[in-house]
This record gives structure tokens, sequence and C-alpha cells, in this order.
């Protein structure tokens, strides 16, 4: 009587083990959202030669998280496939008003840290 209680135990008790240690299903990963932020640009240096450049600027707005964001200091990387939008002055000078897109991890708490030294999709140049 007790092998077969054991036995019986052991058979109900497989199956929940089983299902508690299935692995991640491939292919799902954190959802990314595009944070457009406006700012007053700080400094630009443009990507030159393959090595990455750097945009810093103090936000005044953005689509996601504008209150824990807005007149934050951030830096971004400009890489080689960032795309730099110009104005009619042909340059990025402190200043002026820029729009940078960047396209990161979805999150509800710090989001200035998570986008601090991220890489920025595209740059456009508002003018002063």
């Amino acid at each position: 009587m007790p092998k077969i209680l054991f036995v019986l135990a052991l058979a109900l008790a497989l199956p929940a083990v089983a299902l508690a240690a299935q692995p991640a299903q491939p292919g799902k990963s954190a959802p990314k959202v595009q944070y457009v932020l406006k700012g007053t640009l700080t400094s630009f240096t443009a990507s030159t030669g393959g090595a990455d450049g750097s945009i810093a600027l103090t936000i005044t707005n953005a689509n996601r998280h504008r209150a824990a964001l807005k007149d934050q200091p951030l830096t971004l990387l400009i890489k080689p496939t960032t795309r730099v939008v110009l104005d009619t002055d042909g340059e990025l000078t402190a200043g002026e008003t820029v729009i940078v897109k960047v396209r990161e991890l979805r999150r509800t708490t710090d989001a200035l840290a998570l986008l601090n030294g991220k890489d920025a999709r595209q740059v456009i140049d508002q003018g002063s």
C-alpha cells in the first residue's frame, strides 16, 4: 500500500514540475517604444570615421513621462547610422531647439536613467 501511495504522489508531482521548469518562449522580448524628446541643445559632436559622437540637451517636452523628464539634462550617443536633419544654417549649435528620437524599453519609472547614454535614432534641428 505505501508503494502505491508513493507512485501515485510521484505521478501527480511530475507534471507540475515539468510545467514550472519550461523555458521562456523564444522571440519574446520586452516591448520597446519611441521616445520623442524636444529640448535645447547644450552640445553636439558628430559621428566621424566610424567613431560615436554625442548630443547633450535639456529636455523641454517629451511624448512619454513628460513630468519626469521636463527640465532634465540628457546625453545620448550619435552612431554613424543616426539620421541628423539640419536646418537652413546647416549646423547644430548650442542654444538651438532640437527634436531627438530614441527607441528604448517602455518603463514607467526612472525614464531619464533608462535613456541616458542610449543611441539616438534621429536628430532634427529646429533652429533657434
